[in-house]
């Protein structure tokens, strides 16, 4: 019998049609890059859902009378009973014009995707000190969800440090469980709280880093 040659292109069409599962078994993988938006599950014990909106940075201005939304989630995949959602806050004071007030940041469940104040059900708040220029800080907010439906709760705590000529310790807690119908609240959103007698005449520009995680299971 005569050989059959099969062409190239016939070649790369198998090649993509293969089932892609690997069965590694008790295999060590070194020096692995996960290139991924999505989450890594492992199929027993818990899965990390790391920074599923990615990573946030930019400059707020904080004269504002209004709340600005700092950085969001989406929880739908994420809304299982014992989960904890983690915030992980920097930033740094680049300048200052006359007393500006101190920055507040909030943790809050919403309705919409890019921030209705109307449907806010904040979890914490972390209250800075007056800012300054260089002054720098960072905080951690961490969401624990109690149990989910229209009868969910979730309770939080938020603690960090300032520097600036010596370090101040920061710290607030939701001082329980507080309500939350995760199913029709299925964002997370961190917001700066709004300001009160802002005049433009006393404000800072401070510059902000956010990284969100998700630890626990996967809907």
């Amino acid at each position: 019998m005569g050989s059959r040659r099969i062409g190239l292109g016939r070649i790369e069409t198998l090649l993509e049609n293969q089932k892609r599962d690997l069965a590694l078994g008790s295999s060590t993988l070194t020096d692995v890059n996960l290139a991924t938006s999505g989450s890594v599950t492992y199929t027993t014990g818990a899965e990390l859902i790391n920074h599923a909106n990615g990573f946030t940075h930019g400059t707020l201005t904080q004269n504002d009378t209004t709340e600005r939304r700092v950085a969001s989630i989406d929880l739908t995949n994420a809304l299982v009973a014992g989960n904890v959602i983690r915030i992980k806050v920097s930033g740094v004071t680049t300048a200052k014009t006359g007393t500006p007030r101190a920055l507040s940041l909030f943790a809050t469940f919403n309705t919409a995707a890019t921030h209705a104040a109307g449907s806010d059900v904040p979890i914490v708040t972390l209250d800075t000190t007056a800012p300054d220029t260089n002054k720098s800080f960072t905080a951690e907010f961490n969401l624990v969800i109690e149990s989910i439906g229209s009868g969910g709760k979730v309770a939080g705590h938020a603690f960090g440090l300032e520097s600036n000529d010596g370090v101040t310790y920061i710290a607030a807690t939701s001082a329980g469980a507080v309500a939350v119908n995760t199913v029709t609240h299925k964002h997370l959103h961190l917001v700066a709280a709004a300001g009160s007698g802002a005049d433009g005449s006393n404000f800072a520009t401070t510059k902000v880093s956010v990284d969100f995680e998700i630890l626990g299971a996967k809907v």
